[in-house]
Order: C-alpha cells, then sequence, then structure tokens
C-alpha cells in the first residue's frame, strides 16, 4: 500500500520529533548511520561532522553577536560620555545665545554633524543670536511631521526639507535628525544634518538626542524668563 504525502509527511515529522527527543539515538543504534543517505556537494559526509559544522556555524554566529554587542556598548559609552559633557557646558551657558552657541558646537564637533539649525516658534522668548523664527504651523507644513509624543525624528532629508532648513547652498546633506522643542514642536526645533546617508536613519535609537533637547529647551526657556524678568525692571 502506497503512503500518501499526508502521510508521508506525517511520518517524516514524527520521525524528526523522536530523534529531537532522543538524541543518543544513533549511539544506540549505529547499524542504522551505515544507512543513512545524507548528500553533499563534495560526497559523503558523516552525521557527527555535519553535526560538528553545524555547532562551528552556530558558535561563529554567537561570536558575531558578541562582537555587535560590544561595539554598540562602546558606542554607547562614548555617547554618553559626550552627551554628559555637553549638558554640563549647556548648564554654564549665561544666556540665551551662549547656550545656542555651545550646542551649536558641541553637536558639530563631537556628534560628527555637518550642518546645525534652531527654528523658534515662541514669540514669548527673546530670540537668541544664530536662531530663526519661524511660524509653528508653517514649521510643521514645511516639515510634514507633526511630532506628536516629542520625540526626535531621523531619516533621509529631502530637497525641500533640506532648503527649508539649511538654505540652497548645502546640497551635499544627506540625513537629518529633528529634535522638537516640546509637543508637536510647540516651541520650535533643533535640525542636525550629516553627509552621510546612514547617519541619521529612522530605526536608530534617540535617547540622547532627546536628553538634549528637553535639556535644551529647558534652559532656553529659563533663559528667556529671566531675560523678560529683566526687561520688566528696566521699563
Amino acid at each position: 500500500m502506497t503512503n500518501t504525502p499526508t502521510e508521508s509527511l506525517a511520518g517524516a515529522a514524527y520521525v524528526a520529533q523522536y530523534l529531537s527527543e532522543h538524541p543518543d539515538f544513533f549511539q544506540q543504534h549505529r547499524e542504522l548511520l551505515i544507512q543513512l543517505n545524507i548528500p553533499h556537494e563534495a560526497g559523503a559526509i558523516s552525521l557527527v561532522e555535519r553535526q560538528v559544522k553545524a555547532l562551528r556555524d552556530r558558535s561563529r554566529e554567537l561570536q558575531s553577536q558578541m562582537i555587535d554587542m560590544l561595539r554598540n556598548a562602546r558606542d554607547n559609552e562614548r555617547l554618553l560620555n559626550q552627551c554628559m559633557a555637553l549638558a554640563l557646558a549647556m548648564t554654564q551657558a549665561g544666556s540665551a545665545t551662549q547656550l545656542l552657541h555651545t550646542v551649536r558646537q558641541q553637536l558639530l564637533n563631537d556628534f560628527q554633524c555637518d550642518a546645525f539649525a534652531a527654528l523658534l516658534c515662541d514669540h514669548q522668548l527673546l530670540l537668541p543670536a544664530g536662531a530663526r523664527e519661524v511660524e509653528h504651523e508653517i514649521l510643521l507644513g514645511s516639515l510634514g511631521c507633526e511630532f506628536p509624543d516629542g520625540e526626535p525624528v531621523c531619516g533621509l532629508l529631502e530637497k525641500p526639507v533640506r532648503e527649508f532648513l539649511f538654505g540652497e547652498l548645502k546640497p551635499e546633506l544627506q540625513s537629518v535628525a529633528l529634535l522638537p522643542l516640546g509637543i508637536r514642536a510647540e516651541r520650535g526645533l533643533i535640525a542636525i544634518a550629516s553627509r552621510n546617508s546612514e547617519r541619521f536613519v529612522p530605526q536608530m535609537g534617540t535617547v540622547f538626542l532627546q536628553v538634549i533637547s528637553q535639556l535644551f529647551d529647558a534652559l532656553l526657556r529659563h533663559h528667556g524668563r529671566d531675560q523678560n524678568s529683566r526687561n520688566d525692571v528696566i521699563l
């Protein structure tokens, strides 16, 4: 009687399950090894050799994963140190203009960025030198992004967005990170860009970028309130 394909598949699955549950089966039935037909491009290969090869491949895979983990750990440690240095320098700035200058210089020098822009929407704060004032709706419409959760957004830099952020003299910029100031970038944003198309990608982690944007936002408002208070005293 000939087995149907379904019955053959069921039988094969049963045999495979049984062998996986009894890994010492061939040690107890070594005579069956002679009857096994294990094809190989270069000729016959023993089951032990095939098993050793599989273990070596798995070992190389695990080693590669460990190397990647160590590399990521070193990168994260470096980023953490840079972020801490930037945060310390930001807290030592004496004005909104000094704050913006500090952030620009350290992002460009220490974070592998090729361009920086600060676009602010809070008209109640004095605009620091080096920043650009823009209406909130124009900002969101030009970027095509709403920033609903107030988290940074990274990705490739398209020409209309590049020209809106950095002008027409930066055609070489390929990727960008947008750091919103507040939910929906209600007070504006910081934009940093790179000539490297893989520098800022959507799947990258943004924890450090978010720390920078939130600290900058808080300090900018602090300096703005101080400036407004001094102006009220003068008046």
